[in-house]
């Protein structure tokens, strides 16, 4: 068989390969996942968050009083945030009273793992 009939023998059996023209997917990608480029980028980065709605990404307790950070803002007890008043913080969660709602807010549980013990590159 010539060099030339043997490169085409090669195309030939690569041809359904390109004829799928569907993308490779990252097998480390989340399952649903979809990147957003251009104008839904800016859509999704603009959009504004619907009112009354409270993050809680942190809770401070120490002897200068506890506090806690809710929509990007340290609030203690009895401060306004948004329209409600901050009522009652504990360790894990605190209390808003929006017009006479009470709201509680958690936060998320957070586990730490520690590395198994006598395996190499592990703990002590």
């Amino acid at each position: 068989m010539s060099r030339f009939t043997l490169i085409q023998l090669v195309l030939l059996l690569l041809l359904p390969l390109t004829l799928y023209g569907g993308e490779l997917r990252d097998p480390m990608e989340p399952y649903g996942y979809r990147l957003t480029t251009g104008g839904e980028l800016d859509a999704a980065m603009n959009t504004v968050i619907e009112e009354n709605t409270f993050r809680l990404s942190g809770i401070f307790i120490g002897p200068g009083g506890n506090s806690a950070m809710i929509n990007d803002r340290r609030v203690y007890i009895g401060e306004q945030i948004d329209g409600a008043q901050l009522i009652t913080i504990d360790p894990r969660a605190v209390e808003l009273d929006l017009q006479g709602d009470k709201i509680k807010i958690e936060l998320l549980p957070i586990s730490v793992k520690a590395p198994a013990k006598g395996l190499t590159g592990g703990g002590k």
